[in-house]
């Protein structure tokens, strides 16, 4: 019961972190950087109904019907056909693969639940998406050319998901994943210094100042205990304090970039499909 209790603690205080920095950030992102969440565009588009009528605006277009019944029906589908032997409807799972030359290749598989909001991506944010994955499959296909070897490293993987070539390709993207931090440091310098004097001499609005108060302690209380924590299990404190802040930093950036483009990358388990164990 003691290490349930810990362990709801140290969850608890990651919530009250993450919470406690979308607070401190959320006037730099709306109002500066304007970040248009397109992930919170969609539950407004089901929920606004018009003047006049009972359903919401969304249900009465036949594109939205269009779409619901391309996903809805291959799941029904594969719900029916479960305890028999009609083969299952996998198009949603398969993984297409596309080679333009000897190494050069790329997988493509249709995703329902990204289709659902990657068109209220901003194009430019989506072009950049699209413009990086091809860069690290070129960046692939130069280190195969050079030699490096690609011996997979997890045998069930089902491909070289976890090969030598794709941990240097992700160790890379993690460097930009820094820069990404670093670079939007930099951008919220104005914002952060104002933050720091409306916490420190309490300048600004009274209502603010409480706010940003308590979603600072909150911030640094929750820091402290999810590292003293990592110690009293037997982490270093150097150790746990870079394990956390790498952490802070994989969660801020992944949280605006979701923020920005409205990508969270949503990728189910399979094993309930036919013939998985």
């Amino acid at each position: 019961i003691w290490a349930i209790l810990q362990w709801f603690g140290v969850c608890l205080a990651v919530v009250v972190f993450g919470y406690s920095a979308m607070t401190l950030l959320r006037k730099q992102w709306i109002e500066s950087e304007k970040l248009t969440y397109p992930l919170a565009q969609l539950p407004l588009d089901i929920t606004r109904i018009e003047e006049g009528r009972r359903l919401p605006h969304l249900f009465y277009q036949k594109l939205f019907w269009t779409g619901f019944a391309v996903v809805t029906l291959p799941l029904l589908y594969n719900l029916t056909t479960y305890f028999t032997l009609q083969p299952a409807f996998d198009l949603f799972w398969t993984y297409y693969l596309i080679e333009f030359y000897q190494g050069v290749v790329f997988f493509i598989r249709v995703m329902p639940l990204m289709l659902m909001v990657i068109y209220l991506c901003p194009v430019d944010i989506l072009g950049s998406m699209v413009f990086f994955t091809v860069l690290v499959i070129l960046k692939g296909y130069i280190i195969a050319l050079l030699g490096m070897p690609d011996f997979d490293l997890h045998p069930t993987s089902g491909g070289n998901l976890f090969s030598e070539r794709t941990i240097v390709l992700n160790i890379e993207s993690h460097g930009a994943l820094i820069f990404v931090f670093l670079w939007s440091l930099w951008v919220a310098r104005g914002h952060l210094k104002a933050l720091w004097l409306q916490i420190r001499h309490g300048q600004g609005d009274q209502r603010d100042v409480r706010l940003y108060r308590v979603a600072f302690w909150a911030m640094l209380l929750s820091a402290a205990y999810v590292v003293f924590w990592a110690v009293s299990l037997g982490v270093t404190l150097p150790m746990a304090l870079g394990s956390f802040a790498l952490t802070v930093i994989g969660y801020l950036v992944t949280m605006k970039m979701i923020a920005a483009s409205g990508v969270a990358y949503i990728y189910p388990n399979r094993p309930f499909l036919k013939g998985e164990i």
